[in-house]
């Protein structure tokens, strides 16, 4: 079986559906609603000395999704893994044995039958960036869990906002030492483009430092950031938006420091978070917000952390209809937990000492 490598990913079958079931029964009955049934992955940061371990490091480009068949997973047999196979060409080889296969863990994404909690969707013109060790007969796996990463999707799109996988690249690059990458690395540029033609990037220079306003597209044309640099550094405004036009996060910066507030958004005019800095960058008060998953449109805050001098002195968290519901204030002796029903009424009291002792 070929399987993600440097993690532990849980993998279900809809096939014992029943068994599933009534473990989430059992779980909604204790705990409530659960926002997700999530994979669950330990992987270990990737050092330099892990990287150079890998068996096989390589950029590459999906060319098509194998035949999967969903017959075997139906009958139940559990010697038939969940996995799918992918061909594709080598953009750049930095290790190992040049390959033209892939496995996959977990099932693919336009499968009726089968799905797990670690699916993700390796599909044709998708670029990855495939670090991994081989299995016993030489072949690849890659998964949820582990360090391989999307790097461009088939439209062209790359996650330019976090960079993730452009920054892996670079580390990569710079730790195997292999001068091929460079034809791919177009960070500096000052524009860079889509195959369509369109612009993907633009940045401004003075005196070979980011300075002025960097301006990110979508392939199609639509914003994607508008970001302010002062010598090389991120300094004032920076806004992203989604496809449809609407903020998802936007935050202030000084030097490279985030200051006054910064928000990230779940949907239209409904907060995720919002950290509240000082002009220093100093944390002040983090909020955290959820919504009715259903509806889509209701929003209510769930927490708030209190900061004083960098240190946090409380923490409240809040029924959906805005009661206080829990509360945690940090003093010298420890802390004193508040908790109150949905009315505001207090119904319990309790007070810690710094080692987490009841008094």
């Amino acid at each position: 079986m070929i399987g993600p490598h440097n993690g532990i990913c849980t993998l279900y079958k809809y096939l014992s559906v029943t068994l599933i079931m009534k473990r989430l029964l059992i779980l909604l009955f204790v705990f409530g609603p659960l926002s997700s049934f999530a994979c669950s992955c330990a992987t270990s940061p990737l050092t330099a000395d892990g990287l150079r371990n890998q068996a096989y490091v390589a950029l590459v480009r999906i060319k098509e999704q194998l035949p999967f068949n969903e017959a075997n997973y139906r009958s139940g047999d559990p010697n038939f893994p969940i996995q799918y196979e992918v061909l594709v060409d080598e953009i750049v080889l930095l290790k190992g044995t040049s390959l033209q296969k892939i496995t996959v863990s977990g099932a693919p994404p336009k499968s009726t039958t089968v799905h797990t909690s670690c699916d993700i969707d390796v599909s044709a013109g998708q670029e990855w960036l495939i670090i991994a060790n081989a299995g016993s007969e030489g072949t690849v796996g890659i998964g949820m869990c582990g360090y391989s990463m999307l790097y461009r999707n088939k439209d062209g799109f790359r996650n330019l906002q976090y960079a993730s996988a452009t920054k892996r690249l670079i580390w990569v690059n710079e730790n195997l030492g292999n001068a091929p990458l460079a034809q791919v690395l177009d960070t500096e540029k000052p524009v860079i483009y889509y195959a369509n033609g369109q612009i993907e990037r633009t940045v401004s220079y003075k005196n070979n430092k980011k300075h002025g306003i960097s301006m990110y597209y979508y392939p199609d044309g639509t914003i994607y950031g508008r970001i302010e640099y002062k010598k090389d550094s991120l300094n004032g405004k920076s806004i992203w938006y989604d496809k449809k036009g609407q903020i998802q996060t936007k935050a202030n910066y000084r030097m490279g420091v985030p200051v006054d507030s910064m928000i990230s958004y779940m949907y239209p005019n409904a907060p995720m978070f919002v950290s509240i800095r000082s002009k220093k960058g100093i944390m002040q008060k983090f909020q955290e917000y959820q919504s009715n998953i259903a509806s889509r449109t209701f929003s209510y805050l769930y927490s708030e952390s209190v900061y004083k001098k960098g240190e946090r002195i409380s923490s409240t968290y809040f029924h959906d209809n805005g009661k206080v519901k829990f509360s945690v204030n940090y003093h010298d002796r420890g802390t004193t937990d508040l908790q109150y029903n949905e009315s505001g009424t207090l119904i319990r009291k309790r007070e810690f000492d710094k080692e987490g002792k009841l008094y």
